[in-house]
């Protein structure tokens, strides 16, 4: 509990878990005046002895959630107090590294912090710091969770009450199988989940076969015996159902096999097409780079595209001269356009100094 003003601090529903969340303890709850060179520097409230920081320079106590507000409202962590620079070596937990000032805080004496709620019965307990986690277990005032999980937390005066009579969370025993049921589920328990109760209401054993009788526990048995050939139809129907889903399924497991395996061989075959058509491009620059080298010209096609020597027989006609081309060194062809022009024509008919398509 951190930052409220003492009339609101009067709001605190003290609990046994509250001790280890807070930060301080008013300092109207000390018994006797004297202590302030063990309050906080901020607050000056009595720290508490699990959440109070030390600045080892200047040696002031600081609340944990006091120091963290402080921190927090500008880029450089300076100590309120020396007004220097703070690193996180130099603020330490006194619990863990200062056990003297965490001893002497311990012993100091306070009321009961429940004295100052507004209660009708004032607790009249008064001790050190390091007793009041045992008096908090049979303090009349403090706040206790009820035990059957609500999230409700009551008085120990007030809470036997609630978990007895109020809590709809509590259980109940069920009359027929002596499970203990939460309340709010007993009627639903009675009626469909308990297995000895005779007017329960149950399913037929084989819904699951699709029959939807439903009807009291103790009539199941007359309904068994009455509907055995419809039930025996049932599972006949179910066991024709299955087959079908089966022979379905085989049948979609063999296309998946084949079509596994028309994926390999295409694959197989686009892997076989990818070497031929490597092993045509080197061929074709050589074939180029020969016919190059001996008669020093090269073609273009009327579209301007760079023709290539062809490494095969391509069964086309020449262009020029209309004849057939045998050879796969005497020929020229374009392959985005299809044109085809055999080597002596290239040299001929089309002289380089003559058509724009040739070099």
């Amino acid at each position: 509990v951190h930052g409220d003003t003492p009339e609101m601090e009067k709001q605190i529903e003290w609990s046994p878990s509250t001790l280890s969340t807070c930060d301080y303890f008013p300092s109207e709850l000390l018994v006797h005046a004297g202590t302030d060179s063990f309050t906080c520097f901020l607050c000056h409230q009595l720290p508490n002895p699990a959440r109070v920081v030390e600045h080892t320079e200047c040696g002031k106590l600081f609340c944990k959630g006091c120091i963290s507000d402080w921190s927090s409202q500008s880029k450089l962590f300076i100590c309120p107090s020396c007004k220097k620079e703070v690193t996180d070596q130099e603020m330490r937990s006194v619990k863990d590294l200062n056990k003297a000032v965490y001893n002497i805080l311990n012993e100091v004496e306070i009321y009961c912090p429940t004295s100052r709620s507004k209660m009708e019965k004032k607790c009249t307990w008064a001790g050190s710091l390091k007793k009041l986690e045992s008096h908090f277990k049979d303090c009349p005032n403090v706040f206790d969770s009820c035990k059957w999980g609500c999230g409700h937390s009551f008085l120990r005066a007030q809470l036997k009450e609630h978990e007895t009579f109020s809590c709809g969370f509590r259980t109940e025993k069920c009359p027929y199988c002596d499970q203990q049921i939460r309340l709010t589920s007993i009627s639903v328990h009675k009626e469909k989940e308990c297995p000895t109760n005779p007017d329960g209401i149950v399913n037929c054993r084989h819904q699951g076969l699709g029959c939807s009788y439903a009807g009291k526990r103790c009539m199941i048995e007359q309904h068994m015996n009455d509907s055995a050939k419809k039930h025996l139809q049932l599972a006949t129907a179910r066991i024709e159902n299955l087959k079908g889903t089966i022979k379905g399924k085989s049948e979609y497991i063999e296309l998946a096999k084949k079509g596994a395996m028309s994926e390999y061989v295409e694959n197989e075959f686009n892997e076989e097409k990818k070497k031929y058509a490597k092993s045509y491009i080197k061929d074709s620059k050589e074939k180029s780079k020969e016919l190059l080298g001996t008669n020093k010209f090269f073609t273009k096609c009327p579209n301007n595209h760079i023709l290539t020597a062809c490494p095969v027989p391509l069964g086309l006609l020449c262009k020029a001269c209309g004849e057939k081309q045998p050879k796969k060194d005497k020929s020229f062809y374009c392959k985005t356009c299809s044109f085809s022009i055999c080597w002596k024509c290239a040299v001929t008919v089309y002289p380089n100094d003559k058509e724009p398509y040739l070099y």
